[in-house]
C-alpha cells in the first residue's frame, strides 16, 4: 500500500542535486502527488512516499528513499 513518487535530479555533484530539493520544491512535488492521487481514487488509501534519484557524472545514480515527508 505505498506509492513512491520519485524526483530525479541531475547535477554536476550529488550535493548540488540534494540542495536543489529545497522546501518550496518539496511542496510542489507533494502538491503534484496529491493531484495525481485525486485523479486516481483507487490509490487514495495508499501511503505516499517521496524518493529522490541523484544523477551525476560518476558513480551510478543513487536513490534516497523517503527523502522528505508529505
Amino acid at each position: 500500500g505505498i506509492i513512491a513518487f520519485v524526483e530525479v535530479k541531475a547535477r554536476d555533484s550529488a550535493r548540488g542535486a540534494i540542495e536543489s530539493i529545497h522546501p518550496a520544491q518539496q511542496q510542489r512535488i507533494m502538491r503534484a502527488a496529491s493531484t495525481w492521487v485525486a485523479k486516481h481514487p483507487q490509490f487514495s488509501g495508499h501511503e505516499m512516499r517521496f524518493d529522490v534519484m541523484i544523477v551525476t557524472h560518476w558513480p551510478w545514480p543513487k536513490r534516497i528513499k523517503d527523502a522528505f515527508r508529505g
